[in-house]
């Protein structure tokens, strides 16, 4: 994404208290029928990353930036989406290579912003997390990757940016019935997106671990 500011999260509350899952039980989420899918989604509203039981964690986000189009890198959130005060998690210059690392205290599973010169992407941390960004700025979202923990679901939001991209005024235009008509249809395709990408994940990755249930209404459903 280029150029602009990244949009509030209104719509964005995780839960207080952590739900744990169960293998089966995210799978029966997952494969619920078409005709309850929106209930089951505004009710569970579920998206990945593992459950670490220490509240605060050194959180760790570093990697590489190919052809830079400045000196540093941040890490950005908002407090509250009332006031809207945005807030520097951390930043890093980068070295001669456009490597960058930051290590800092992370409290709560919460979306940031990565910023690097004029373009951003957006991200969500877990405590513990230790991630491994890579990217192009010259093909900027085609080219951001994530290794390492927490890598599952930032790489599903990339990807989701590819697939969906931005969020556009035009829906609003249309009348009731056919803004209605729309809505559901992008429900079910970003729905569809959701369901494809983490069932390639169950099977393979980290089956022992137990599967946090959480809001992220904003990510499934909205570019």
């Amino acid at each position: 994404m280029c150029s602009h500011c990244p949009l509030p999260f209104p719509h964005f509350h995780y839960l207080s208290m952590v739900k744990m899952a169960t293998i089966p039980d995210l799978l029966s989420v997952l494969t619920v029928k078409p005709q309850s899918m929106k209930t089951s989604l505004r009710v569970l509203l579920v998206a990945l990353t593992f459950y670490h039981a220490d509240a605060q964690q050194m959180t760790t986000v570093y990697g590489q930036i190919i052809h830079p189009k400045g000196k540093q890198v941040y890490l950005r959130y908002y407090q509250d989406y009332i006031a809207y005060e945005e807030i520097t998690a951390d930043s890093a210059a980068l070295d001669k290579k456009g490597n960058f690392r930051m290590e800092f205290i992370w409290e709560r599973p919460y979306p940031v912003t990565f910023f690097h010169g004029d373009e951003i992407t957006e991200m969500f941390l877990s405590p513990g997390d230790s991630l491994r960004l890579t990217l192009d700025t010259k093909q900027f979202d085609e080219t951001v990757v994530y290794e390492g923990r927490g890598a599952e679901v930032n790489n599903y939001l990339a990807q989701k940016t590819l697939t969906f991209g931005p969020m556009s005024a035009e829906p609003y235009k249309l009348l009731e019935k056919e803004f209605l008509a729309y809505d559901d249809s992008m429900t079910n395709a970003r729905f569809q997106f959701f369901t494809k990408h983490f069932s390639k994940h169950l099977s393979i990755t980290h089956l022992s671990r137990p599967l946090r249930i959480m809001n992220l209404k904003r990510y499934i459903f909205r570019a």
